[in-house]
Parts: C-alpha cells; structure tokens; sequence
C-alpha cells in the first residue's frame, strides 16, 4: 500500500483511461471533512542535514525511489544515482518542480517541503 499517491503507475495511463476517471470522479457527490496538515516526526522533523534529509526521504520518497533511493519498479532510475550526475541546481529544480518536464512521473514538493528540508534531502542523497 502507497502512503501518497503512486503516481508513476498512473505515467502509462492513456488520455482515454485518465478521462474516465476524471468523469467517474466528477459524477459521484463530494464529501466535505477536513484534513488535517501532516506533521513530520522523529529525525524528519528534529533533526538538521543529512539525519533530518534521511527522515524527510523515508516519509516523501522511499514509496517510489525505495531504500536510500536505489529505485523500485515504480522507478525508471534509482535517484540516488540520478543525483550524483546533476549539480545543485538542477536536482533541486527536479525536487521542487517534479519530474513533467522531464517526462517522468514524480510529482512537484515545491510546496510541500521547505528550501532547507531539499538542502537536507539533498545531502542525505549524495551522501555515500
């Protein structure tokens, strides 16, 4: 079970089948509740640098880009090794604005984590 959205399984669906269930999801009733914001604990929350990059990565990441980002099937590539080839910038525009551009289907953090949380998942990833 994914803990967030598997959206690389949903990169393959075709517009036909991305269209039915947007139809399928717009004729059923919406139901009103809230949700609570999600509250990150243990060295996620806690801790600086590569512990805290750690811990945002097993909360955000491992889903998709499994154990120290060594890829899983939903990957085409282990992140891990992806990030030893891209300088600073360019992993953090891939983190922030989610892999459309690229053609992959990882979606955007920009908004869920802080510019120091993507340092941090930075260090945690290239580190050995």
């Amino acid at each position: 079970m994914f803990p967030f959205m598997p959206w690389p399984s949903y990169a393959s669906w075709s517009d036909e089948d991305l269209r039915a269930v947007w139809l399928y999801l717009r004729s059923t009733p919406a139901i009103s509740h809230d949700v609570p914001p999600s509250t990150l604990t243990g060295d996620a929350a806690g801790a600086r640098g590569v512990a805290r990059g750690a811990g945002i990565f097993n909360v955000y990441c491992a889903a998709c880009h499994g154990e120290r980002g060594r890829g899983t099937s939903l990957t085409t590539f282990a992140l891990r090794d992806l990030a030893k080839d891209m300088d600073e910038d360019a992993l953090t525009a891939f983190i922030v604005d989610g892999g459309s551009s690229a053609g992959v289907g990882m979606p955007p953090f920009g908004k869920t984590l802080t510019p120091d949380q993507i340092k941090d998942v930075l260090a945690y990833l290239r580190n050995p």
